[in-house]
């Protein structure tokens, strides 16, 4: 791992975790797959900041379903807020917002993870 992929700013005793890249394709997966995984074993209600993502492939999706899925487990939430245009739209047509917890903006996102949804 060169660099950390997840960087972690605490506001208001609320955890917002921002990528560091613009792209998350196959050679990115095992640091982020890693990072996220490692982040909730310690935080179980945060909010993820996609906003530096440009793009991201299937695999990035099928990690951020299984964060969803452990958070979920243990009774917490995961957020995620800062889609640009070409994330939110592969995320309405492939209806993630189903599955995923999605925030237009930091404030809504706070709110969300504030009362668990």
């Amino acid at each position: 791992m060169e660099k950390p992929m997840l960087k972690i700013r605490w506001e208001e005793d609320q955890a917002i975790v921002s990528l560091c890249c613009e792209r998350i394709y196959q050679n990115e997966i095992p640091d982020f797959r890693a990072e996220l995984l490692t982040l909730l074993k310690e935080e179980d209600r945060f909010i993820l900041d996609l906003s530096p993502v440009e793009v991201m492939n299937s695999t990035a999706l099928g990690v951020l379903l299984l964060a969803q899925e452990q958070v979920a487990a243990s009774g917490g939430i995961m957020v995620l807020t800062g889609l640009n245009p070409v994330l939110q739209q592969l995320f309405t047509q492939m209806k993630l917002g189903i599955l995923l917890t999605v925030a237009k903006t930091e404030e809504e996102a706070r709110r969300l993870c504030r009362s668990g949804r």
